[in-house]
């Protein structure tokens, strides 16, 4: 058998991962490429917040997250629950409501499969059930795309945003993504948790 690249086979690929923990030898022989998960948590201190589509100056954080800043870092419980929530207080879906910005390394991402954004959220109360819109960037100058969540509850849930895989390029290597809320004029909106989920390739040799 020569060198070159046989044809791919995500989903025996990914059977393969998913029973053994790695890839079988078999695989790797058959495959021209093989594929791992990529699932990252994005840390809210890696979280921007934006004013009026721009970095904040020096007196406005630098744009960096606290628990005065618009939206607001903090605790999620404190004495009870520990871990951070990025939290809106009610407002309008106009511009009143901070947008925020992130990145994420994504080199090696399959551009043929799709990826989602998963926001681990909830309501203050059941009279707002926002979605949150969602524009990403995959590089200078690139053309923004568009995606929406499901609505938020007063329930703490995940919240999905599918990033269809015609939108991505090939050769991706960081993807910034711009999140605003939804109109929320009575309940605050807390996100708890963010993951990027998508597959990524590496090329293998075939051999004999």
């Amino acid at each position: 058998m020569g060198t070159g690249t046989s044809q791919r086979s995500t989903s025996q690929t990914k059977k393969n991962f998913d029973k053994h923990g790695d890839l079988s030898p078999y695989a790797l022989k058959k495959m021209g490429n093989f594929f791992v998960n990529i699932d990252k948590q994005i840390n809210p201190r890696d979280v921007y917040a934006l004013a009026g589509g721009s970095v904040q100056n020096l007196a406005g954080h630098a744009s960096i997250l606290g628990n005065d800043s618009d939206p607001s870092v903090n605790v999620a419980s404190s004495g009870a629950d520990y871990s951070l929530a990025i939290t809106w207080d009610a407002g309008t879906a106009e511009t009143g409501i901070s947008q925020i910005l992130f990145q994420i390394d994504v080199d090696g991402i399959d551009e043929d499969e799709d990826a989602q954004l998963v926001f681990n959220a909830e309501m203050a109360s059941s009279n707002d059930t926002p979605t949150l819109a969602i524009k990403t960037f995959w590089g200078e100058g690139d053309t923004a795309v568009s995606d929406t969540t499901g609505a938020l509850a007063e329930t703490r849930a995940d919240v999905t945003a599918t990033i269809a895989s015609g939108d991505i390029p090939a050769n991706a290597r960081k993807l910034t993504v711009l999140l605003t809320p939804g109109g929320h004029e009575t309940d605050t909106l807390s996100i708890y948790e963010i993951r990027f989920k998508a597959s990524r390739k590496f090329p293998v040799k075939n051999s004999d």
